[in-house]
């Protein structure tokens, strides 16, 4: 039986996409009990609760598990991703729960204003890529170094000096 190497990031995506999947199963059948017990009143928000976690979730991260590029994205960029996510999810149930009781507010507007900032913020990191990194002395520390010398930033993989601390 012959097998294929596995990439680590992108079983990594793959388990991602699962998450976000059964994260969007889970919105969609939480949202079909809350609107049975919700005495005819419904929310669009509700209705649409599975949305951010299948399409901002699920199809990105099975579409980058499947390209043949080498551009994956790295940890950071997948958390912020993750949490802008997470935020207009949680923004979503919010707004539906204050929709589906009859009032109004303007207290879901830091949820939509948040994860448009963290969307925003993965994106840019996706696309320049760099990372912090320090600069280390012969004996692997950086002892002696000023700050100013110990952080400095500059694009991945430009020098073999660098070692990565993201």
């Amino acid at each position: 039986m012959y097998t294929l190497p596995r990439n680590a990031k992108t079983v990594s995506l793959k388990r991602t996409a699962w998450t976000y999947g059964i994260l969007a199963l889970f919105c969609g059948i939480f949202s079909m009990i809350y609107l049975q017990f919700s005495h005819g009143e419904s929310s669009p928000f509700l209705i649409w609760l599975f949305a951010p976690s299948l399409l901002l979730g699920m199809a990105p991260a099975l579409l980058l598990s499947r390209a043949r590029t080498a551009k994956l994205p790295g940890r950071a960029v997948r958390r912020i991703w993750n949490s802008a996510i997470a935020t207009l999810s949680v923004g979503m149930l919010v707004r539906s729960v204050i929709n589906i009781s009859g009032r109004y507010t303007d207290y879901d507007a830091i949820y939509w204003i948040t994860s448009g900032v963290l969307f925003l913020a993965a994106v840019a990191c996706y696309f320049t890529r760099t990372t912090v990194v320090a600069r280390e002395t012969w004996t692997g520390t950086t002892r002696g170094l000023s700050p100013e010398i110990q952080v400095m930033i500059c694009k991945t993989g430009s020098s073999k000096k660098y070692r990565r601390c993201c």
